[in-house]
């Protein structure tokens, strides 16, 4: 069977149709925060200073911090408008 190419014995037909569409949509931003969780990175330091009236600690603790934070958003709209053009 022979191939034929689209110019032999083909038709083509288009048909092409212009229209508007229009929605009104409210978008509402939400989060939420999670648990908040915490934990110690290595050993504390711990200096002492003199002072008058007795000492002054200073502690220094490093830590990590993870603060899990959901993001969402909701979606209302209005009835869809749809404009065809006349005949």
């Amino acid at each position: 069977m022979k191939n034929i190419k689209p110019d032999e014995r083909c038709c083509v037909s288009e048909a092409v149709s212009r229209t508007r569409v229009s929605v009104n949509l409210d978008l509402t931003p939400a989060a939420r925060v999670g648990n908040v969780k915490t934990r110690c990175c290595g050993t504390p330091v711990i200096k002492r200073e003199e002072t008058p009236c007795g000492c002054r600690l200073s502690i220094t603790q490093n830590l990590s911090i993870t603060v899990p934070i959901e993001y969402d958003a909701y979606v209302s709209g209005e009835e869809t408008q749809v404009e065809c053009p006349d005949p």
